[in-house]
């Protein structure tokens, strides 16, 4: 991907401009916002969540499915309720305690600061069985309790993105029990409360991190990128990028001052923050347009674990930042028709599977429906995604399924069937819960996004 987009960048520049003329700092500027974007983005997301009354160490329980007014998180899933949490394990290691859901499908993903995924605990992996679990820092090599399983942290920062499934609504008191079973508790603290225990829930503040990203000035962004660093260092060291880095004045640390760099640097900078959010849209469109199949883009590789793929990284992190492994939850962004059309609220869709082509998965999937900038939006029924397991949908006689996805209802026979879009531009994301190894492979492809009308 990387020699794909930077052949794509340059020779949309005129040979006399600053990239034309691929003047090095420029470039070597550009290498760094990139290997950056993801690292800043999560920073600025933890501060936000924080500051709207969340607490380090403590899970933040969310009571019911979000809204069109939720923007912490760029296309949330309606399918499960969140369990979040951010550590911090600079002190001691903290314990994550797993009940028994009672088969009840759910998933504790662990991310680093960098969007890696370096753990998945539930359903699929450890089973719906209590459990209790050892989070520890790289630096921590003290003793733990017998019986405890050690999951160790590349940096001491980690974000936990908890999912559990939810039926509906009427699910709620159920995985709310659940939710309020979840705990962390700090290693030097064990034993001495029971189990479990787990702070009250609070209201994080719906502030768009991707939008305070895109807004900062270089010496914003790369400050809060060194200072990020500093904390979390790379999981992979890279002695490329470290050289790219070194050769811009670019040295994590909590004290690094953007205006202390050299001018030239500077402005190579400042040009990078100016092109840098237009590059990764341009590279997001070839991905999700030029890719697509019938509409659809799966995302099977690269994707919750990203090695040296920086571009990946970035995307993925711009377009749904906290991400799962394939192996637990595989993505297809659609914002194309089948016949390469931009969906828009204007025309009606229909995607039919046939009995044999329904999503292969272990536990469940849906579509979700998202505006332009990846959020709910409000409509007469309250839908904002279709699913089996969220409401009772009406199959053909042959087996087959067909989804509505348009505007306007598709009237009372077919309501059961319709996802509500929005006016304007809009996109769509399958999702596949612990999905079979035929979509592993590469095996399944989701039918078309068939362009029926336009409204009058």
């Amino acid at each position: 991907m990387e020699e794909d987009w930077r052949a794509d960048f340059y020779s949309t520049k005129k040979p006399d401009s600053v990239y034309g003329r691929q003047n090095p700092l420029n470039l070597l500027a550009i290498d760094a916002y990139i290997y950056g974007y993801p690292l800043v983005l999560t920073d600025t997301t933890r501060r936000i969540m924080l500051a709207g009354g969340m607490s380090l160490n403590q899970f933040l329980n969310e009571p019911v499915f979000p809204s069109p007014r939720y923007t912490t998180i760029v296309r949330p899933n309606v399918d499960t309720l969140y369990s979040m949490a951010w550590l911090d394990l600079s002190r001691e290691p903290v314990i994550l305690y797993l009940p028994d859901t009672y088969n009840i499908y759910y998933l504790m993903e662990l991310l680093d600061a960098w969007t890696n995924v370096f753990a998945s605990l539930g359903t699929r992996t450890t089973g719906t069985k209590a459990g209790v679990f050892a989070i520890t820092g790289p630096d921590w090599n003290g003793m733990l309790p017998e019986g405890f399983i050690r999951i160790g942290a590349p940096a001491n920062t980690v974000w936990i993105i908890g999912r559990t499934q939810t039926n509906g609504p009427e699910d709620y008191p159920i995985v709310h029990a659940i939710q309020n079973s979840y705990a962390l508790i700090p290693l030097s603290c064990w034993g001495k409360f029971d189990i479990p225990k787990i702070g009250a829930a609070k209201q994080v503040m719906n502030i768009d991190p991707s939008t305070q990203v895109a807004n900062m000035n270089a010496a914003v962004f790369f400050q809060t990128m060194m200072a990020a660093m500093h904390r979390n260092p790379p999981w992979i060291q890279d002695p490329a990028m470290s050289k790219k880095l070194a050769a811009l004045g670019l040295i994590p640390g909590k004290t690094f001052n953007f205006y202390s760099l050299s001018p030239s640097v500077q402005l190579a900078l400042e040009l990078a923050i100016d092109h840098g959010s237009n590059l990764l849209q341009a590279a997001a469109s070839k991905k999700y347009f030029k890719n697509s199949v019938h509409g659809w883009t799966l995302l099977v590789k690269d994707i919750g674990f990203y090695g040296a793929d920086y571009m990946q990284r970035a995307l993925i992190a711009m377009t749904g930042i906290g991400a799962n492994l394939p192996q637990d939850s595989v993505y297809g962004p659609a914002f194309i028709a089948a016949d390469g059309m931009p969906l828009s609220g204007y025309n009606n869709y229909i995607i039919h599977f046939e009995q044999q082509q329904l999503p292969p998965v272990n536990a469940f999937w849906s579509i979700t429906v998202y505006n332009d900038k990846g959020f709910l939006v409000e409509n007469p029924i309250d839908r904002y995604a279709i699913s089996p397991h969220l409401g009772r949908l009406n199959y053909n006689a042959d087996g087959s399924l067909t989804i509505f996805v348009q505007n306007t209802s598709p009237g009372k026979d077919l309501a059961a069937n319709w996802l509500p879009a929005p006016k304007g531009p809009f996109n769509l994301l399958l999702r596949l819960y612990w999905p079979k190894g035929a979509v592993l492979r590469g095996n399944w492809t989701p039918p078309a996004i068939l362009r029926m009308q336009a409204l009058s």
